[in-house]
């Protein structure tokens, strides 16, 4: 490998690992806002909104 090669593939590394930061925070942030600002809102799961998506599947 050539060290340009390398430092590419660093490149790439550094950037995926920013963006699954940045997913992660963005997950711990709407976790945190569900839980503790709208208590009074129930969160469909996933199965609810698949179901309600395909509801010829799912009567």
């Amino acid at each position: 490998m050539e060290e340009k090669d390398i430092i590419e593939i660093k490149h790439i590394l550094e950037d995926g690992f920013k963006k699954l930061t940045a997913a992660m925070l963005t997950v711990a942030y709407y976790q945190a806002n569900s839980r503790f600002i709208d208590q009074s809102v129930d969160y469909p799961d996933i199965f609810e909104i698949y179901r309600y998506s395909h509801p010829h599947r799912y009567r």
